[in-house]
């Protein structure tokens, strides 16, 4: 069947598919409708997840499910099984935790994402990938290729800390000249006292 209602989706030609009888849903996803270019199409919304996605078909026939956003197509659905868990794949997303990482395509099992990367060699097994977990939380995670493991990504502070440390050691090399011009005042008080006393001395002496 001709699709009738038509989309784009990064250069390409998305049609919705009319059809959806023979299709194979994903778990806890239910019917629903939604907007796509004005119109209402028929979609599946994954309540746990806060996820909707509809079935289409590119120009070369290939059907795919992919998630529906604000009215548009966001990007393909796709999953990946990792440790038994289910995870979906999410795009790239830049942030301060991804500023130093390295955009490169992620291999886990058959599966090709995109991800980011170390430039470390000692880091050359992890990659870091942006997933949505079983509870439906969004986050970046770190997987480690040869044990195939998986666990929520903590971004190096080590600019931060390096800020820090110039800080701390401003706040050092301030409070030392401060220190040292209070004491060599002190003791320039302290001598100009000793020489008016002595003055003082001096010169009732003599007048005696």
């Amino acid at each position: 069947e001709t699709p009738l209602v038509y989309t784009k989706y990064k250069d390409v030609n998305l049609g919705v598919v009319r059809n959806l009888d023979d299709i194979k849903l994903p778990a806890d996803y239910e019917k629903t409708t939604v907007k796509l270019e004005e119109q209402d199409i028929e979609a599946f919304k994954n309540e746990k997840l806060n996820i909707t996605i509809a079935y289409l078909v590119n120009e070369s026939g290939e059907k795919s499910f992919y998630i529906i956003d604000e009215n548009k197509v966001q990007q393909k659905y796709e999953t990946v099984t990792i440790g038994g868990k289910l995870y979906v794949i999410l795009d790239r997303i830049k942030s301060e935790q991804t500023s130093l990482l390295k955009e490169s395509t992620v291999k886990i099992g058959d599966i090709e994402l995109n991800g980011w990367i170390f430039d470390n060699e000692n880091q050359a097994n992890y990659s870091i990938v942006y997933l949505i977990n079983e509870k439906g939380e969004k986050g970046l995670y770190t997987y480690e290729g040869t044990e195939g493991t998986l666990q929520k990504y903590v971004a190096s502070n080590t600019s931060s800390n390096s800020t820090l440390t110039y800080v701390l050691i401003g706040t050092t090399a301030v409070f030392a000249i401060t220190t040292g011009v209070a004491v060599a005042m002190y003791f320039n008080f302290k001598k100009k006292s000793i020489s008016a006393i002595k003055d003082y001395y001096d010169s009732k002496n003599q007048g005696e």
